[in-house]
């Protein structure tokens, strides 16, 4: 089975006036694991480029930001609790995508079952999107807004 490589769905989506950004969300056989496993695989870049936090690297950098124990606890909770729901509905979405793209590949893809596909597939996607990214709402506040700012300048990299 064929499925695109990340250079080329980032370059379809430049080439339709997509950010890479959108094109970083999209499925591609390089990211599976990583859905698999209930990471956000550019699904979060919306939150992530406006500063909201992810648990994950607010777990990392814990120290440089100044974190209590009871914030690394609550950072511990919201990151294990977006993994756990992510990986309930990853092994569904990635099935769905497999069956979209042996459709095609198989030259038995048709207006109906294409359509049924594809809207249970943005479903899926829909509430892989929302778990992380309400992950970093929840997240956002549990940081004071000087934590947020070296968070930010941590992850732009200054220091």
């Amino acid at each position: 089975m064929t499925i695109m490589t990340k250079a080329a769905v980032t370059a379809a989506a430049l080439a339709l006036g997509l950010s890479t950004a959108h094109a970083a969300g999209t499925y591609t056989l390089d990211n599976e694991a990583r859905i698999l496993s209930g990471e956000a695989f550019g699904d979060a870049a919306l939150a992530e480029s406006a500063g909201y936090p992810d648990p994950e690297l607010v777990i990392q950098w814990a120290a440089r930001l100044g974190l209590s124990d009871g914030q690394v606890a609550a950072a511990t909770r919201i990151r294990d609790a977006m993994i756990a729901d992510a990986k309930e509905i990853a092994p569904d979405y990635v099935r769905l995508e497999h069956e979209l793209h042996a459709l095609f590949e198989g030259g038995r893809a048709g207006s109906a079952k294409v359509r049924a596909l594809t809207a249970d597939i943005a479903e899926l996607e829909g509430r892989l999107r929302f778990i992380h990214l309400d992950a970093r709402l929840r997240m956002r506040f549990e940081l004071t807004r000087d934590q947020l700012r070296a968070y930010n300048r941590i992850k732009a990299g200054e220091s």
